[in-house]
């Protein structure tokens, strides 16, 4: 799988005004200013793919959104190989036959044309191995870093304060980290937009 990058950014006037509430609002950073984003390429593009009816699009677009939403990567997870890759030509075949025979559903398939689904038993979490898991951890870590270094230290922790209780790894551990320079981000008021209030 092809690691996650940063990608530096303009900030539009339109996304600006639409996160300003949730992100902006915390720094001290305007529209036209240059900033930054975690950003992971996809092996799979679903718009390289003609559908044959909205509805067979609507629902493939609705699975790919989860899948991304959830793992940050889509229909690759389906189609990797025991040590990490991606078997991209098996992807590209088999998702074309899918969407060229007419299944709707791409997780269930159509068993009244003989096409198995992608995950008919809805248990991928189960099948994802190890390296996989380290890699989607690492991108997890990366945009929690990015969110801590954007906002602040005070309305990252505000934000994750709820969610703790639940989920644990949204706090930032620095002895979980292997994939980064903690030591870079030891003194956190030097890599912010603001200043950090005295406790």
């Amino acid at each position: 799988m092809l690691p996650a990058f940063v990608l530096p950014i303009i900030i539009k006037t339109k996304d600006f005004l639409q996160s300003y509430l949730k992100t902006y609002r915390w720094t001290n950073l305007t529209f036209g200013e240059s900033s930054h984003k975690i950003v992971v390429k996809p092996l799979f593009e679903i718009s390289g793919y003609k559908f044959r009816t909205k509805e067979q699009y609507r629902t493939w677009s609705k699975f790919h959104d989860q899948l991304k939403n959830r793992y940050f990567l889509t229909f690759e997870l389906f189609f990797l190989n025991e040590d990490g890759t991606c078997n991209v030509k098996l992807m590209n075949e088999t998702i074309d036959n899918m969407i060229r025979q007419g299944v709707i559903n791409p997780r269930l398939g159509d068993k009244t044309l003989g096409i198995k689904g992608l995950d008919p038993y809805n248990n991928l979490c189960r099948k994802i191995t190890n390296s996989t898991k380290i890699y989607i951890e690492s991108i997890k870590q990366a945009k929690r870093y990015h969110r801590l270094m954007l906002v602040g230290i005070n309305k990252y922790l505000f934000e994750y304060d709820k969610k703790k209780n639940d989920n644990l790894e949204a706090i930032i551990y620095e002895h979980e980290i292997d994939y980064y320079d903690t030591d870079k981000y030891s003194d956190l008021s030097k890599y912010m937009h603001h200043e950090l209030e005295v406790l």
